[in-house]
């Protein structure tokens, strides 16, 4: 054979295998694994017609490359199944939560960081509407689009008020921070006010960034939509999520005093601390649930808010992988390439098996209410306010000033209303500043009942007053008969006709360490101790039980901390959770696989991550990287 030949031969098998593996890049990791594969059993195959060796040399050419194919092809046949998991209907249950939903999230990507896999779990009971607070430049808008897309929210019910990212850093002051009328210049673009571009209408144009215009534009979008489920950020560590969210409460409570007939369901949550700064725990043999950072028990960025007391949403089927690869909310998130440059595992930081959120009631009968006092600014104890902070900007400044601050500690709030009301419940709400702490304090009420209360808990964290009293009262008075630190008092005061009632109801299964439970895996042993976490009903009056059907050999027996199951090897069963008229309100498969199945898992994670770098976003970051450094080198 012509020497010619040999390397041609060889140069076109390489140049093939090159080209296709370089430059195929698809949404299908699969289909794009099988691509790259067979551009080089195709490259081996033609250097193989062109080999100067005999025939049977020729073969041992042939044969491994034969081999590879096949090993390929059936691997990613495999792969799905393997990739699956066997997940009961109930298992990924909506608690509840329908009607019209807004999300509230500053910049682009923040609505992930909010609800992610509750978002499949959420979305065929609901009407979703995204409310961007901040513009964002082209790219970063249309990747908020691309990603809801994966989720199936409707591109007419995502909108930007236009407002510009403004003083990241703590020497700038915040638009939030500033005089109501003073216009601020945006630190990164340099304008002042919003405007429509092509690629992102704006709610309304040429409005001054200032605080009054914002807070009006989202009122009357509130006003507007009027959503029945409310989701925003929390004290986060960025300052335009702490501004959106106290921006939010105090439009709110406008509202609420303005309009007898709206009480949303409010849900705020923490972007940073229960999804983007998350541990990357993806690949743990079991999907984590969201993982507590804070301290003491409660959020470390502002203390009224208890670890315990957060409402757990479980994900849709599709967020419940063993990889990344084919799981939904790693693909909506990688629409963000923006994003992703400076964090590179943040699929295995925000892949949870859960989203947690904190609840603020809002039929609080002090909305329509009079409030005086003897000193101190009463109007913050009906605001919806728990804590305010005057730099947002300053991560290191705790958000401790807000609060009614009678003169020495000491003082007396009245609270009147212009016909009597049942006020069954009285919930108190110390200051987010644990050295400020009432000890003592008296609620007198209108009929001449007096109630003393103890010491509140210090940092704020709620404290529910029951008045023992069926008529109805035309007011009430605080009285702080004791305190310790500098300017202490209350951050709120509310009042209730009733316990508040909760608006969704979830109950599900959990394993020791709190763990949702979907398509569980035992240890090789088959032990499993686990629990059942509930909000807004009653554990006492809930039964677990095996499902029907077979289940060899399992056992399954109540303990004094919950439950406890014996699964044999390469069995398993799913375990229903029961009401007292026997409907099912969650469900989990529990399975104890062998050795060969483990085996095959193991190294499923391993070649994952090969493959999420293949991926079609991952290879646009390294040819944009490679470009930049390309331009800046001519």
């Amino acid at each position: 054979m012509p020497k010619q030949n040999i390397i041609h031969g060889g140069m076109y098998g390489l140049l093939l295998a090159a080209t296709i593996s370089l430059l195929c890049h698809l949404h299908s990791y699969y289909l794009q694994l099988a691509v790259i594969a067979s551009g080089l059993c195709l490259g081996m195959a033609l250097a193989y017609w062109n080999s100067p060796f005999g025939k049977k040399a020729r073969r041992a050419i042939l044969w491994p490359a034969a081999i590879l194919f096949v090993l390929t092809a059936t691997a990613i046949s495999a792969w799905t199944s393997l990739n699956a998991c066997r997940i009961p209907d109930m298992a990924t249950r909506n608690p509840g939560i329908s009607g019209k939903v807004l999300v509230l999230a500053p910049h682009q990507d923040d609505e992930l960081n909010l609800l992610g896999g509750a978002l499949e779990t959420i979305l065929p009971d609901c009407d979703i509407h995204v409310l961007y607070s901040t513009n964002g430049e082209q790219a970063r808008v249309q990747e908020a689009k691309n990603a809801l897309a994966v989720f199936g929210v409707d591109a007419q019910h995502i909108a930007f008020l236009g407002y510009d990212r403004v003083a990241w850093k703590s020497a700038l002051q915040h638009m939030y921070n500033a005089p109501r009328d003073k216009v601020i210049v945006s630190e990164e673009y340099g304008r002042r006010t919003t405007r429509n571009t092509p690629y992102t209408p704006c709610y309304r144009e040429g409005r001054d960034f200032t605080q009054a215009n914002f807070e009006d534009d989202l009122r009357d979008y509130l006003t507007h939509l009027r959503p029945d489920v409310v989701i925003v950020t929390d004290f986060d560590v960025h300052p335009d999520h702490r501004a959106l969210g106290l921006s939010t409460e105090r439009v709110l409570a406008r509202m609420m005093k303005a309009d007898p007939a709206y009480r949303p369901t409010v849900l705020k949550s923490f972007a940073y601390s229960c999804s983007w700064m998350q541990e990357p725990d993806f690949y743990a043999e079991n999907l984590k649930s969201t993982q507590y950072l804070g301290k003491d028990g409660c959020m470390e960025e502002v203390n009224c808010h208890r670890w315990d007391e957060r409402l757990r949403i479980p994900v849709g089927k599709s967020s419940i992988t063993r990889t990344l690869v084919g799981n939904l909310t790693a693909r909506a998130f990688n629409e963000h390439v923006s994003q992703q440059q400076g964090n590179t595992r943040t699929n295995e930081r925000i892949c949870n098996g859960d989203k947690v959120f904190w609840w603020r009631p809002t039929r609080n009968l002090m909305w329509n209410a009079h409030i005086a006092a003897d000193s101190g600014d009463a109007a913050q104890l009906s605001d919806f306010l728990l804590y305010d902070s005057d730099n947002v900007s300053d991560f290191d400044h705790m958000p401790y000033e807000h609060g009614w601050r009678p003169s020495g500690g000491k003082g007396e709030a009245t609270v009147t209303w212009d016909s009597p009301v049942v006020v069954r419940e009285i919930h108190l709400f110390d200051q987010n500043n644990p050295a400020n702490q009432v000890k003592r304090l008296t609620i007198r009420l209108s009929n001449g009942r007096e109630i003393a209360v103890g010491a509140l808990p210090a940092g704020g964290t709620r404290v529910v007053v029951p008045t023992q009293c069926d008529e109805a009262i035309t007011g009430f008075t605080v009285r702080i008969d004791d305190s310790t630190g500098e300017g202490s008092g209350l951050a709120e005061v509310e009042a209730y006709a009733a316990a508040p009632e909760h608006p969704f109801k979830v109950a599900k299964l959990q394993d020791a360490t709190g763990d949702f439970m979907y398509d569980y895996t035992t240890v090789p042993d088959g032990d499993l101790s686990f629990s059942l976490y509930t909000w807004g009903c009653d554990a006492a009056g809930l039964k677990v039980q095996l499902a029907e059907g077979a289940c060899n050999g399992v056992v399954l027996r109540e303990t004094e901390r919950g439950y406890h199951v014996q699964i044999p090897q390469g069995e398993s069963c799913i375990m229903e959770v029961r009401d007292a008229n026997g409907n099912v309100l969650d469900a989990a498969r529990v399975s104890n696989p062998g050795q060969i199945t483990r085996a095959c898992r193991r190294a499923m994670r391993c070649i994952d991550l090969i493959m999420v770098n293949l991926s079609r976003e991952s290879q646009e970051r390294y040819y944009k990287a490679m470009g930049s450094w390309l331009s800046s080198m001519l």
